[in-house]
């Protein structure tokens, strides 16, 4: 998929940055010491030196490295795109369904056994090789949602003309909107009528599609009135994907909202990817060629506590990471953009 934003970056003077010692020293690695109480007495940094985690994983998932981390899909449910995620401090985790742990935690998961049996396993060096579970019901989940998702896509059309283009030119963005941004009807839940939605494509690590995400809207372009006031909906396997709203570059901003991401386009000139929300700003997947993110945030409190999140997260990879507030007084970058068309 073409998208036609530009990958030029400009830094502004109130962003935080994070890389270098003083981010190492922010963003502390998760503490090596496995609390083990009156259970086990065993010297971990000896443990965790003779067991290597990659060497565990890469027995059973195969394992491709990005920057300071080894990616692959999770042994642990029905993964079609890279979440899973081993890093350099011996721990691992899956951005599909938040396994974590270290190297017990990932023996007794994957065998089904228990902590003195997992160790045991690991001492003796009998971890077997074993094949990736098949979690069947889980993989017939997954495929039904991902074809509503295709189904969902498909049905859409250029986003050109339609009530999802006046949703996002009234809210101050006025560039040529990208492709991965549609408009289509739909149907809200068990409703039998169709709703005006705009539809935006999610994509995994390899530019796949995976998902879609749904902003429900009335004829007008505002949105639409539904229970409890949500209009935001995302339609099937997530999965460390993102919203390409520009094409990829080595500074790359993230943003959790198509909204905010298509304002800090035009705030910054950065290109930059979205998510569907706080929860999934530190899941996003990066490929190779990104070496820093700007991280726009929200200024609220989850706002700021998801931006910390993802800039540990980015930092354990080896990005330089900045984590940038929209302008003092200000919720978010579309209430900034909109505020200097004024």
């Amino acid at each position: 998929m073409a998208l036609g934003f530009s990958n030029s970056a400009d830094d502004r003077q109130r962003s935080t940055h994070m890389d270098g010692p003083s981010a190492s020293n922010h963003y502390s690695a998760c503490s090596a010491a496995r609390k083990v109480g009156a259970r086990v007495a065993i010297d971990f940094d000896r443990f965790r030196s003779d067991n290597p985690l990659s060497a565990v994983v890469g027995a059973v998932v195969k394992l491709s490295r990005s920057g300071n981390l080894l990616q692959g899909c999770c042994p642990f449910h029905a993964d079609k795109s890279p979440s899973f995620v081993v890093y350099p401090d011996q721990r691992f985790h899956c951005f599909g369904c938040d396994a974590d742990g270290d190297v017990v935690d990932f023996v007794m998961r994957l065998h089904g056994v228990g902590y003195r049996e997992a160790l045991a396993m690991l001492e003796g060096g009998q971890v077997p090789v074993a094949p990736v579970r098949q979690l069947v019901a889980n993989e017939r989940t997954d495929a039904e949602r991902k074809a509503k998702a295709a189904a969902a896509w498909s049905s859409a059309v250029a986003i050109s003309g339609t009530p999802a283009e006046t949703y996002l030119r009234r809210r101050g963005i006025t560039p040529p909107l990208p492709d991965c941004l549609r408009f289509a009807r739909l149907r809200f839940m068990n409703e039998r009528s169709l709703r005006p939605c705009l539809v935006a494509l999610i994509q995994s690590l390899d530019g796949q599609p995976q998902a879609v995400h749904r902003i429900y809207l009335n004829e007008n372009g505002g949105k639409a009135d539904l229970p409890d006031g949500k209009v935001k909906f995302s339609l099937g396997p997530l999965g460390g994907g993102a919203i390409r709203l520009s094409s990829a570059a080595p500074e790359m901003g993230l943003c959790a909202s198509v909204e905010d991401g298509l304002s800090l386009i035009e705030l910054t000139a950065l290109p930059v990817w979205a998510v569907t929300g706080d929860s999934t700003l530190d899941k996003i997947v990066l490929p190779p060629l990104v070496r820093s993110v700007v991280i726009g945030h929200d200024a609220d409190a989850s706002g700021v506590e998801a931006a910390r999140r993802a800039a540990h997260r980015h930092h354990e990879q080896g990005l330089r990471v900045r984590l940038l507030p929209p302008a003092p007084g200000l919720k978010d970058f579309n209430q900034e953009l909109q505020e200097v068309r004024t």
